[in-house]
Order: C-alpha cells, then structure tokens, then sequence
C-alpha cells in the first residue's frame, strides 16, 4: 500500500457533547451498585473543540478512507460512549460533510483530550 493524497480539514465545534454515559469503560449511572472499581466516573458530557477529517488515499489501488480525530476536554475512557460518533456525524453534517459512518476506531488510538473515529462519507 501507497498511501499518497493526506488532506486534512479542521471543523471548530466549540459546543458540549451530551454522553450517553454507558462507555465500557467508565463507572455509569447504572452501576452504582457495584463495589468493584470499574473505572472512572463517566463524565455528563464533553467540550468539543474541533473535529478533523483527514482523508487518505491509495495510489496503487485508488482506495479511499476518512478519519476524524476529535478535540475535547474529557478522558479517553468515554471510548464506547454511543453519543459521541452521532454527535461528530451531526456536527460534520451541518458542514456540509454527510457520513455513512462515524464510531470510535480501536481503543489504542484514544487519549484524553483526543477520540479517534473511523468515518465513511456519502
């Protein structure tokens, strides 16, 4: 593989991101009853900053992919939380960027400050 043709586009989001609270690996409402430590708290929400898409391209085959590295102000340990890849999706949409797809990718590209998630655009 070639990977050749890295455009980067910054989006500024400056809003708040509801979470769901039900990341795998966050102590969440439903687990109040449960003495074992599970993880931090999960955060109500997070502070978006800016999202990027960095899209990638294949010289050899012409494959294309997309990537969204997300700027917030929580820890890595909201990966799963099932609000932040429709969030992105919404706030990519109101760009102008419509997704087929937008989750989390695999749990050792996270970092607090920073989620990564694989994107698909229409």
């Amino acid at each position: 593989m070639n990977t050749v043709g890295q455009t980067t586009t910054i989006f500024q989001i400056n809003e708040a991101c509801e979470l769901s609270q039900d990341s795998y690996y966050t102590r969440n409402p439903e687990d109040a009853n449960i003495s074992m430590a599970i993880g931090p708290d999960s955060p109500e929400s997070i502070f978006v900053e800016s999202v990027s898409i960095t899209k990638f391209e294949d010289s050899e085959d012409g494959q294309v992919w997309y990537n969204a590295t997300v700027k917030h102000d929580g820890i890595w340990e909201i990966y799963t939380d099932t609000a932040v890849g429709p969030f992105v999706a919404l706030k990519l949409q109101e760009a102008g960027i419509n997704t087929t797809y937008c989750d989390f990718s695999e749990q050792g590209m996270q970092d607090n400050g920073l989620a990564d998630l694989d994107i698909e655009v229409a």
